[in-house]
Formats: C-alpha cells, sequence, structure tokens
C-alpha cells in the first residue's frame, strides 16, 4: 500500500497533536502513559513510516547508505531537542 503513504505522515501528525494535548488533561499516570507512550509512539511511527518507504523505493544502489544518513540524522535531531528542551525549560 505505497500509495496510501502519502496520508500515512499528516494522520500521524494528528495523533501525535492529539496525544499531546490529551496529556496536559492527565489525572493519573496511566493516562500520561497511554497519552504520551501509546499515542504519541504510534503517531511517531506513523510519521516515520513514509521515510522508510521512500527511501527503498528511491535508493536502489546505496540503500543501506542512505537509511544510515536517515537514521543519523533522527538521532542527532532528536538529541538537540532534548537540549533545546532542557534549556528552554531552565531559562524559561
Amino acid at each position: 500500500m505505497p500509495h496510501l503513504s502519502r496520508y500515512v505522515a499528516p494522520a500521524g501528525l494528528v495523533i501525535m497533536t492529539l496525544a499531546l494535548g490529551l496529556s496536559s488533561f492527565s489525572q493519573t499516570t496511566t493516562h500520561l502513559i497511554l497519552s504520551q507512550g501509546l499515542a504519541y509512539g504510534i503517531g511517531a511511527g506513523l510519521v516515520y513510516y513514509p521515510l522508510i518507504v521512500y527511501i527503498n523505493e528511491w535508493f536502489v544502489h546505496k540503500r543501506g547508505f542512505a537509511l544510515g544518513i536517515m537514521w543519523v540524522r533522527l538521532g542527532k535531531g532528536l538529541y538537540h531537542a532534548g537540549a533545546m528542551q532542557h534549556l528552554m525549560t531552565m531559562n524559561f
């Protein structure tokens, strides 16, 4: 179903947004785990799914190299997002 991958990322983004919004109304730890842990994780998986599909379609000869670059950049971006979040919470 590669033709549906164009709609998967926006749906994942909506799920991620709803999960973060619902987590602000959490009354218990269980609600927080379900909203941020489960729902946000599913949404993030849906956002990154098209990247893997497109790389497998576009890069035939150096697919492993392209996937390696993608995952390194993803890890680097997540690292910097965490550092920025720490700086923002300490300063604001």
